[in-house]
């Protein structure tokens, strides 16, 4: 092989290998970025009140990018009242007793509320995962899970819960309950929420069932199981409807209560001090006024001398004496000064004074 041609292969391996390389270096971020859940496995186990003691167990690859100092499960523990739920009353359904491990050891962890639950941190802030494959042991009890109706115990659960960003390459839970009941109706659900496909099977034994995926789930996608079964082994404490309604919503009854109780303080307050005096009718009354005849109130009222203020006046002074009045034919009437008049009275000097004094 020449030189010129040995140059002009070398040129052109170099070149391909050029275009290689960087996408080997894009692929190898990728690989090391690939953080996911290995397994999720539920250990559910049904109590005759009610409860379900759960263990999950939760493998997960840690590359240091979401996952850093550990993971975090987010449980529910209130729930929307299946009769009561749309004027926002809860149903309240507690978690405690919990305990974690990681690899088999004990592992720190704390919780946050949340508006429906509690989210709980696996892991300690102060110290770093290492790189690699990690096993979880969450235990805790989930109290108010199992509801009767016709004698049939209903049991809806979401195992893997869906607010993982990872897939799940594996779920599966078994399901153990009081006795040897028999199953009415059995149901699994996987996908994201509120989804109703069902990629996943079912295994029946003697007091239990086993469920698991068929293939692995996405980011935000979880399973959750529905089963019915015979409730003859349940001894639910069975308390009344509104029992357990004030029991889980306290601050709506309290804040209904002191609501109602200040309203009725109001009212009577109002009826006591407040209430207005009940009005009576109001009746105009008149007066004469002093130093004036009858005649002389008239003129004032109607503002005018007319002939029924000379009649008045003439009355006025015939009852008081200063003149008579007769009647000497048909429709005449004659009037008479008389000699008793008052003294004080001058009738020459002020005779336009004497009708109307």
């Amino acid at each position: 092989m020449s030189r010129v041609r040995f140059v002009t292969v070398f040129l052109e391996n170099l070149k391909h290998m050029m275009l290689v390389v960087p996408l080997l270096f894009l692929l190898v971020p990728t690989a090391q970025a690939n953080e996911e859940i290995l397994n999720f496995h539920s250990d559910i186990t049904v109590n005759t009140d009610g409860s379900l003691n759960i263990v999950e167990k939760i493998t997960v690859v840690a590359k240091g990018n979401q996952i850093k100092r550990g993971i975090y499960r987010d449980l529910p523990t209130s729930y929307a009242h299946p009769k009561y739920g749309a004027s926002g009353f809860k149903s309240k359904a507690p978690i405690d007793s919990l305990q974690l491990q990681r690899n088999g050891n004990s592992e720190p962890f704390h919780i946050e509320k949340l508006s429906n639950g509690i989210r709980i941190f696996f892991g300690s802030k102060n110290r770093m995962l290492k790189h690699g494959e990690h096993t979880y042991t969450l235990s805790y009890t989930a109290d108010r899970q199992i509801a009767l109706q016709d004698d049939v115990a209903r049991l809806y659960w979401n195992v893997t819960g869906n607010g993982w960003a990872f897939t799940i390459k594996q779920a599966s839970a078994r399901i153990t309950f009081p006795g040897a009941p028999s199953i009415v109706q059995q149901d699994v659900y996987t996908g994201g929420q509120g989804s109703t496909r069902s990629d996943a099977s079912f295994k029946e034994d003697n007091n239990g069932l086993s469920v698991k995926t068929n293939e692995e789930l996405g980011s935000y996608e979880g399973m959750t199981v529905k089963v019915h079964f015979d409730a003859s082994e349940m001894k639910l404490n069975q308390k009344s409807e509104f029992t357990l309604l004030y029991q889980d919503n306290k601050f709506w009854f309290w804040g209904a209560g002191l609501l109602a109780l200040m309203g009725l303080f109001l009212l009577v307050a109002w009826l006591v001090i407040g209430r207005d005096p009940q009005r009576r009718p109001i009746i105009a009354q008149y007066r004469p006024v002093d130093g004036l005849s009858a005649a002389a109130h008239r003129s004032v009222f109607f503002n005018k001398v007319d002939d029924t203020s000379f009649s008045v006046g003439v009355l006025s002074a015939a009852i008081k004496g200063w003149l008579t009045i007769s009647k000497p034919k048909k429709d005449i009437f004659k009037l008479s000064l008389t000699e008793n008049r008052d003294s004080d009275i001058e009738v020459e000097k002020k005779p336009e004074k004497i009708p109307l004094s």
